[in-house]
């Protein structure tokens, strides 16, 4: 045993303080030998050291390589074949097809003969003097126009379509309505017809309370014989046809004023009102009789 007494350290390990750990190496036990490993906590603190370090860099490595997995299955997750994708998918912004007039607004603009425009509008027969008389004694001619244009309205009335035609500053109505016929354009919704025209009216030889196709919307004027507020409602009277615009009443708590009151609004309304002749072809505050329809366009 003295010889492996040799192999024993000096110091700390000599005294005691160290431990030691022996053991029989196999091979030696065969040939009678016993081999003594000590270590001193010098030897340790190296071993534990390089173990340390060996584990910090395995457990680098692995984050590396889990790194690396969740990027390309990211990559992978992301692609994505194009020939996967149906056109329905695909979130495309389309540009909104273009506006087409219908065939009928088209034709009846083109007309250039009285006999062609009444083949196109309601009530052909009793149109034909209207239509005459609103070309001057000389309808053979197709109308001068720059753009056609739907109307969008809130409320719009069941099967009629309305479009604003734009000729020369001025705008008017093409209503394609559904008939027994097939589908026609109303003439006096067209013309803006009324019973009377606006200067007969005015001079007060109109008789009767006629009907007049206007636009209509709220107002806060009361003055003359209609200066009470608490007794009239006042709707401003527009018209392409009128100079400058008429200030029309109803009495409040009227059929009538209950009637507008329900469909009007800040914006202008299209209507049909019958009223009262003025007083003087000055006069501007007019009575309203009655709301013959809303819109321009007769059942």
């Amino acid at each position: 045993m003295a010889g492996n007494s040799s192999r024993r350290g000096t110091g700390a390990g000599a005294s005691g303080a160290g431990f030691r750990r022996t053991g029989t190496q196999p091979g030696a036990a065969r040939r009678g030998a016993f081999i003594v490993y000590t270590d001193t906590p010098d030897n340790m603190v190296d071993t534990m050291f390089r173990l340390r370090w060996k584990l910090a860099l395995i457990a680098t490595v692995f984050v590396i390589i889990g790194v690396a997995i969740y990027l390309m299955q990211l990559g992978t997750d992301k692609t994505v074949d194009a020939n996967l994708i149906t056109k329905g998918d695909v979130n495309e912004t389309k540009a909104p097809a273009p506006f087409v007039p219908p065939a009928i607004v088209v034709d009846f603009l083109k007309a250039s003969t009285l006999a062609d425009k009444l083949r196109f509008v309601r009530d052909p027969e009793s149109m034909a003097e209207h239509i005459a008389a609103f070309y001057g004694g000389n309808p053979n001619r197709p109308e001068r126009y720059s753009s056609i244009a739907p109307v969008n309205e809130v409320d719009s009335q069941p099967g009629i379509q309305k479009f604003y035609i734009t000729s020369d500053g001025d705008q008017r109505i093409a209503a394609v309505v559904d008939t027994p016929d097939g589908k026609k354009i109303d003439w006096p919704a067209y013309a803006r017809l009324n019973d009377v025209d606006w200067d007969t009216f005015r001079r007060g030889k109109a008789s009767g309370s006629p009907a007049f196709r206007v636009q209509i919307t709220e107002l806060d004027y009361y003055a003359g014989p209609f200066s009470d507020p608490q007794k009239y409602k006042c709707f401003q009277i527009s018209s392409p046809e009128l100079y400058r615009d008429l200030f029309g009443y109803a009495e409040r708590g009227s059929v009538t004023e209950k009637r507008l009151s329900a469909f009007s609004a800040p914006v202008k309304q299209r209507c049909i009102l019958r009223l009262a002749t003025p007083a003087s072809p000055d006069t501007r505050q007019l009575e309203i009789i009655d709301l013959v329809a809303q819109g321009w366009v007769l059942p």
